[in-house]
């Protein structure tokens, strides 16, 4: 299939640089106050969470747009790799700023994420239907996909407020207010939820990354499989 290189690349740069500086942007104006904001609902796990969540976004969002940086100089070369490491730098910048929208919003603060979020999905679509202009179904699968990681990462940061929630850090059901001790044998099940789901999410990418680089469908098969069974037993735990 016919790539667009010359257009690729102009998108590759306008995307990177404007994901690279708006998520840094947002993220030193917004972190502290989605932080505050947590912790004025009494919600101490939640704001943990924030805490050393959104940093780890960060990272991956800015490393996403260097990837995607970078394939703009493969594009210029017209290499065979410039398209797939096109996606896989825009898969990681997707991942790294849907979550903040969630965290923020239930804050009851405006997510400032959804300024660079909805860019990069508009990075996603341009280069899936206009670059390389992928058949419909394609489209379609990537779109469930995406939906289908974002979800498995969301279900493992839940889980992970839920661990704290339950006692997995010392001391932190005394800040949120609760009584007793903490429930060990939960916090045990959540932080193995947790693990479960991060790593669904990461086979769902890898699925998406395979299906788009049309390798044999056994190793779809295999990637799939695995990327069910866990997401569904990391869900249902």
């Amino acid at each position: 299939m016919q790539i667009k290189h010359k257009p690729a690349v102009i998108i590759a740069v306008i995307g990177s640089f404007y994901s690279l500086f708006a998520t840094y942007i947002i993220f030193i104006n917004h972190w502290q106050e989605a932080y505050w904001a947590k912790a004025a609902q009494y919600r101490a796990d939640e704001s943990v969470i924030i805490e050393w969540i959104y940093p780890a976004l960060h990272d991956i969002a800015m490393i996403g747009s260097v990837i995607l940086l970078v394939s703009a100089f493969l594009h210029r070369r017209e290499h065979k790799w410039a398209w797939n490491v096109s996606m896989m730098g825009i898969l990681l910048m997707v991942l790294g700023t849907v979550f903040p929208i969630v965290g923020s919003g239930s804050a009851g603060i405006f997510p400032m994420y959804i300024f660079v979020a909805i860019p990069n999905l508009a990075v996603f679509y341009l280069f899936l239907c206009y670059v390389r202009k992928a058949d419909g179904t394609i489209v379609a699968l990537a779109t469930i996909v995406g939906i289908t990681y974002t979800v498995c990462l969301l279900n493992g940061i839940a889980s992970a407020s839920r661990a704290i929630q339950h006692g997995g850090v010392e001391g932190i059901h005394i800040f949120a207010g609760m009584e007793g001790y903490p429930d060990e044998g939960s916090s045990a099940k959540f932080v193995a939820s947790m693990r479960l789901n991060w790593f669904a999410s990461a086979l769902w990418i890898s699925f998406m990354m395979t299906m788009l680089l049309k390798k044999a469908k056994h190793y779809l098969v295999m990637i799939s499989t695995a990327a069910v069974v866990l997401s569904l037993f990391g869900g249902v735990l």
